[in-house]
């Protein structure tokens, strides 16, 4: 009679190990999926953050003349500005340096390009795009800030959007040809897509 009883309590407990040994797999499956779920999440949102920070990193305006380098301006070397009647796109930076002037109704649209003229108090033309470029683009002229190309400017500026307010975008490509004075020239293209702020909307009349 003992030895039916202890013969019962072994083969309970054996019963009892093998569904515990039976239950681990699964439960160590059903984790192994969690974790990958979670890293393939992670993944996803690395490479989500990392694409904005490249976004956020894209130059603003970008320059390139014939036989030359092509020139990016980040956040920090372009302004746009308004001041009663007049729009500015410019990078504040000795060479190269790049000049926009428009009036402040200007609309999106194509403009053919207008000489730069310092001498007259306001700087844009009606109808058309004033634009003075200015660098070291040709070998050993000019001084350490480069020639200015102000005048017999030809070609175009293409504008897709202007800003009616601060936060809004300005955005256009510039293609044409440039001359010094003394007869010097450069072919230019450009790409410009700015957001204003409102430090530089001053007084602005549209």
């Amino acid at each position: 009679m003992l030895r039916t009883l202890l013969f019962a309590v072994l083969m309970f407990v054996l019963v009892a190990c093998g569904n515990a040994e039976t239950d681990t797999p699964a439960d160590a499956e059903s984790s192994d999926d969690t974790a990958v779920t979670t890293t393939e999440n992670d993944t996803d949102t690395d490479t989500e953050e990392s694409t904005d920070d490249m976004d956020a990193d894209a130059p603003l305006l970008t320059l390139s003349v014939t036989g030359n380098e092509t020139f990016e301006f980040e956040a920090e070397n372009l302004t746009f500005g308004c001041v009663e009647d007049e729009f500015t796109v410019t990078t504040p930076t000795a060479s190269p340096n790049v000049s926009i002037y428009l009036p402040s109704s200007i609309e999106a649209g194509t403009y053919p390009l207008a000489d730069f003229d310092p001498n007259v108090e306001t700087s844009y033309v009606e109808g058309s795009a004033v634009v003075a470029i200015r660098g070291e683009f040709v070998a050993g002229s000019g001084s350490a800030f480069g020639t200015s190309y102000f005048v017999n400017n030809a070609g175009e500026l293409v504008i897709e959007n202007v800003p009616a307010e601060p936060g809004g975008r300005f955005t256009a490509t510039l293609d044409g040809t440039f001359e010094t004075p003394d007869g010097e020239s450069i072919t230019a293209i450009a790409t410009i897509d700015l957001e204003t702020s409102s430090m530089f909307f001053l007084d602005c009349e549209f």
